[in-house]
Formats: structure tokens, sequence, C-alpha cells
């Protein structure tokens, strides 16, 4: 992987966005004992983790869109993922140096749904347009999907939702 998003890079791609999206509990262990699968995977994410806080995953941001649970299952199944994903929880530990962990609330300090579907489109609107794509006319097709996800989604729950709607979007414009 990590030679290829540095070829893509070197070929004149600003930039590669990597998004995993779990919708389904993973890492969960029915046994007090991790089973191989697991561990492999937990290393293979350690690895990612450890491939972009040290450069060597050129231009590149990995967003996992997870479920609650899943950092303390990735630190059950193997050690050296739960050192880098250390928990922090009401600021009374000292974060790991990496800390990858951002949680939604931390996004975006908007309360309104709304004041959030502008804010989102614009930052969308700025990573296509910086990444060399086609921005025309994707501002209002940004806003109008992202009125709908908001329309149709009750409570705090419209967020998941939104991003992944205004992603799919703007990943079709790159």
């Amino acid at each position: 992987m990590k030679t290829v998003l540095s070829s893509l890079y070197h070929l004149g791609v600003n930039g590669t966005t990597l998004l995993f999206d779990e919708n389904e509990k993973t890492l969960v262990n029915s046994t007090s004992t991790v089973s191989k699968k697991n561990k492999i995977a937990a290393n293979l994410i350690r690895r990612i983790i450890d491939g972009c806080s040290n450069g060597l995953m050129t231009a590149t941001i990995v967003v996992f869109a997870i479920l609650p649970g899943f950092l303390e299952e990735c630190a059950k199944s193997y050690q050296a993922l739960g050192q880098r994903l250390q928990i922090v929880r009401n600021g009374c530990q000292k974060p790991s140096w990496r800390w990858p962990v951002l949680p939604v609330q931390a996004i975006s300090s908007f309360q309104a749904p709304e004041d959030f579907l502008k804010n989102a489109v614009n930052h969308y609107l700025n990573i296509v347009k910086k990444l060399g794509g086609n921005i025309e006319g994707l501002g209002p097709k940004l806003s109008e999907h992202g009125e709908f996800v908001i329309n149709n989604n009750v409570g705090s729950g419209y967020k998941r939702e939104l991003v992944k709607v205004l992603a799919t979007i703007s990943l079709e414009r790159l």
C-alpha cells in the first residue's frame, strides 16, 4: 500500500483518502483468547496508523468511522495497537503521542444540523478544489443531498450518514 500511495503522489495525484466504515462489530472475541485473524487485522491497523504518523504513507489521510466499543476491542486484540489508540475520556489521562482518535463532537462545535451541513459542504468543496476536482455545481448538489439526510434523520445520528453522503458525492468529482 505504501508503494502504491507514494507512486500515486509522484504521478501527480495531490493526495489519497482511505475511508473505512464499520457497519457491524469487528475484532470482537467470543472467548478470552484472541483469534489469529483478529490479531492479524489489528496488526494491519497498527501498521496503517504508524505509516501515517511517521510519514511512510505519502500525502494520505486515513479515516475510520467506527462503532462504539471498537477501540476497546482493538486494544484487547493487539497490545501494540492498544498503545497507539490510548483512549482518553474526560481529559483524565495523557493522550498517546499519535493521538489518532477524534470523536465526532470534536469535529464541529455547530449545534444546529443546518450549520453543521453548511460547514461540511464548505470543507468538502475546499478538499475537492485542492485535489484538482471539478467543483462546478458541487456546492448546491452537496447541500441538496445533505438537507435530504438531515430531514430523514432525527437526533444527533445524522452526522455519520451526512458525512458518508457528502464524501461519496465529492469522491465522484475527483
